[in-house]
């Protein structure tokens, strides 16, 4: 019995050290401005999903941050680390504010567990507080009045058309569906004449 527990020990000690070394690249957003009248939630995750893609997000942890963030709902919010798979990060974190707050009064939380909620977040440092300096190994600026309307697609979820481009980008796909038709139908009229063409 102590043999199996000495060798527990071990292996969960071995497991620790591994989890301590594995340190996961933290990017700071700071997000400013504030959302155009029209634009929606889908316009502004899918402007996110593209700045992360280009910038290269593999394996990491996004921390949003700034004063943009009084103009975001926690609806925005948690569309945006939704689509964290998306845009390949391990996660997309937002600091606990009054709106987190409101949320939870909102959907019937008593007040002990709402300042119980308040109250740890501050002592654990993940309180949103804008003049706190905060360390990361790298930054991204944001800024919410860049974000156009704009159309998921045509392919796939994470793409994004500009409303503007939608009419011309319809045009040539239905232009290329129809170049890809006639050349199909080219072949079908070229194994026809084929077969046709009598045995000598």
């Amino acid at each position: 019995m102590t043999d199996i527990l000495t060798i527990t020990d071990r292996a969960a000690d071995r497991i620790t050290k591994i989890i301590a070394e594995a340190k996961e690249e933290v990017i700071g957003v700071k997000v400013s401005g504030l959302l155009k009248e029209g634009v929606t939630a889908t316009d502004l995750v899918l402007t996110v999903t593209e700045i992360m893609r280009s910038y290269g997000v593999v394996g990491k942890f996004f921390e949003f941050y700034g004063s943009g963030l009084n103009n975001l709902s926690l609806a925005d919010r948690s569309t945006i680390s939704n689509m964290s798979p998306e845009y390949g990060a391990t996660c997309s974190f937002f600091p606990i504010d009054q709106e987190v707050l409101k949320y939870l009064k909102f959907t019937g939380r008593t007040k002990e567990q709402i300042c119980l909620v308040e109250k740890y977040a501050k002592i654990q440092g993940l309180w949103r507080i804008n003049k706190r300096s905060l360390k990361f190994n790298s930054a991204l600026n944001f800024d919410l009045s860049s974000v156009q309307p704009c159309l998921s697609g045509p392919k796939n979820p994470s793409e994004k058309s500009f409303l503007n481009e939608v009419p011309k980008k319809i045009i040539k796909i239905i232009e290329s569906q129809n170049q890809n038709q006639r050349k199909y139908q080219k072949k079908i009229d070229d194994s026809r004449e084929v077969s046709s063409i009598p045995n000598n």
